[in-house]
């Protein structure tokens, strides 16, 4: 904390000088008038105290003191007056905080002084939750910004599909996770699910281009080995090195009911099958993308599937969810909740509402994506 002073009377400024010692405060002193406006223009202190006795033109000399940094902070002007004085005071107390009557008597001053710095915190408190909310605000307007640029670049893959169901439910207003699906001509859906480190606007950002790369890839008739590569390059060359990406690759043929699947770093792929009422596990076969680009593993496997089996998809936020007593979600209470319902078109929607339930109340730690696929050809086509 810093002070300004101009005091006439030598023991009042002894007073004061005693006090600021004993608080620990910077005590600035000005020669005269005109010294006492350029230091308070140039220090901003925090208190000022002014001799009305030392001043020409006090009204005009405290006025500028008070309006000069509006602003910014204004010092805590306390004026030091006497009874002969009473007639200039009148026109100098709107722009003052506090008026004490000389000679200075320590206890008084020191009452004083305790108030103007209480004063003072409180101010600087105020002036420190405005600026937050100024950030905060202007955060958000980012945020927004963002989030219409991701929504237009990405919206072409996000329409809906009647044989996809999907829970979403990001950390913060921006999500890293990516889902990204392209249904082509003669029964073949190709569906991205992706995990980028992080969450938030920074991860977002990194979505954009990998969005890009995958429709583009898809739509030009890439294999599956060629999409990967695609993708592993870019996020190696052109997204910075401690970004990667977990990610999960499907090509689904509705016809033949066949499915290959390429899982960089995910959590097991999980099969519902139907007929054997059994769930079936496919691991990550490979690790994530941008890790490495030369040794970037591209064998995907592949399984056939029956009419009323289910396929799931999930990020290691869906598992690693915490509940208030810090307890995860975890992989077996999955499980167990995918082999306990009876009804196929209700298992997604119990687990969904099961994961609501055991998170409720805890703040998210990070981004969920879970979805559910039926081997049949949406009804859009």
């Amino acid at each position: 904390m810093k002070a300004l002073s101009l005091v006439k009377d030598e023991r009042d400024a002894q007073v004061w000088r005693a006090l600021f010692n004993q608080q620990d405060v910077a005590l600035l002193v000005a020669a005269d008038e005109a010294d006492l406006v350029r230091l308070c223009q140039s220090e901003k202190p925090d208190i000022a105290i002014v001799d009305m006795g030392c001043m020409e033109q006090p009204s005009l000399t405290i006025k500028s003191l008070r309006t000069m940094h509006i602003r910014q902070r204004i010092p805590y002007i306390t004026l030091l007056t006497n009874a002969v004085q009473k007639k200039v005071l009148a026109n100098c107390i709107r722009y003052a905080h506090d008026v004490i009557t000389k000679p200075c008597i320590d206890s008084v001053c020191k009452l004083k002084l305790s108030q103007a710095m209480l004063i003072n915190k409180l101010r600087l408190r105020i002036a420190r939750q405005r600026h937050r909310e100024q950030e905060i605000a202007s955060e958000l307007e980012h945020y927004q910004l963002a989030e219409e640029i991701l929504d237009t670049i990405a919206e072409p893959c996000r329409q809906h599909y009647s044989n996809i169901k999907h829970y979403f439910r990001p950390a913060s207003k921006l999500s890293g996770d990516i889902l990204l699906v392209e249904q082509l001509p003669h029964a073949h859906q190709y569906l991205f699910m992706g995990d980028i480190t992080g969450h938030g606007l920074a991860a977002s950002i990194a979505s954009l281009p990998i969005t890009q790369c995958f429709t583009e890839a898809v739509n030009q008739g890439l294999s599956m080995d060629e999409i990967v590569v695609s993708l592993n390059n870019l996020v190696c060359d052109q997204l910075p090195d401690n970004v990667f990406c977990a990610a999960t690759i499907i090509e689904l043929n509705h016809q033949d009911r066949r499915l290959r699947i390429w899982n960089g770093g995910q959590p097991d792929v999980l099969i519902w099958r139907q007929k054997a009422h059994c769930l079936q596990s496919l691991p990550s076969n490979s690790c994530s993308l941008g890790l490495t680009k030369s040794q970037i593993s591209t064998q995907w496997g592949e399984v056939k599937l029956d009419d009323y089996d289910r396929v799931y998809l999930f990020t290691d936020g869906l598992v690693e969810a915490k509940n208030l007593q810090n307890k995860q979600f975890g992989r077996t209470r999955l499980d167990t909740y995918l082999k306990a319902c009876d009804d196929m078109d209700e298992r997604f929607d119990r687990i969904c509402m099961a994961l609501s339930q055991f998170t409720d109340g805890a703040e998210p730690t990070d981004d969920i994506t879970f979805l559910e696929i039926l081997p049949e050809l949406p009804t859009e086509y």
